[in-house]
């Protein structure tokens, strides 16, 4: 946790990508659902018929070469309240560059656990490569109620630190660098292989990227102010 509140203690500001309902993340027209529509549930969009290991949904969190030439890490935050809506219920939130991706997964076995996610893409077919523990007996939802979570993702030159938490529990997880040059999207993942499979209700989801990479404020009232100069320099000159 001290890494990311280090970061967050520098100054540098964090860029709000999405904060909304289920529903309005579904109107949302960057939003995409690539293998399966969700449903409408008043504010919250259900996922009931779903293919292990296939992503759900899709969100883009920054445009390529955007961190080009930054030295300081890039985190991402995704905060999400959902409904388990069956008795296995292992959601996954990732971050991908379009060919790696990392992140984190709550779950209900064993005892409410979670897992820090190392995956590759393929297309819109993930394929997990190391998917270790990293806390475990947290407790868990039952079927029916709700759930809050958060991953951050800690993008460094040489590597990813993951961060799980939901209840009163929360680890950290080492695992592969993403290309932080690439373009960066969100994406919500099913898991299950159980022959009942898996249903989720996503509530609420909150995205944000570290730093917000635009001209500091002081930055831009000094760039106006030289512009007001070098015009009013030109019309004395010509007259």
């Amino acid at each position: 946790m001290a890494t990311f509140l280090m970061l967050q203690a520098s100054g540098a500001r964090a860029l709000l990508v999405f904060d909304g309902t289920g529903a309005e993340f579904a109107a949302d027209p960057l939003t995409s659902f690539p293998t399966v529509a969700p449903v409408t549930s008043g504010d919250a969009i259900d996922f009931t018929t779903v293919t292990p290991n296939e992503v759900l949904a899709r969100y883009p969190l920054a445009a390529a070469g955007r961190f080009s030439g930054l030295a300081d890490p890039v985190r991402i935050s995704i905060q999400a309240n959902l409904t388990r809506l069956s008795e296995d219920f292992d959601p996954v939130f990732l971050a991908t560059d379009g060919t790696g991706a990392v992140g984190g997964q709550p779950g209900d076995n064993p005892g409410g656990s979670a897992r820090a996610i190392e995956a590759t893409l393929s297309g819109d077919a993930v394929t997990l490569i190391d998917v270790p523990f990293i806390f475990d007996n947290a407790g868990f939802p039952a079927v029916g109620e709700n759930l809050d979570v958060g991953i951050e993702v800690l993008l460094e030159l040489a590597g990813t630190t993951i961060e799980v938490s939901f209840l009163s529990s929360s680890a950290t997880a080492t695992t592969l660098a993403l290309d932080r040059d690439a373009e960066l999207s969100f994406l919500f993942v099913s898991n299950s292989f159980l022959p009942d499979g898996e249903a989720y209700r996503l509530n609420s989801l909150r995205l944000e990227i570290l730093p917000d990479i635009v001209p500091e404020p002081a930055s831009i009232s000094l760039a106006a102010l030289a512009v007001c100069a070098a015009a009013l320099w030109r019309r004395a000159t010509r007259s």
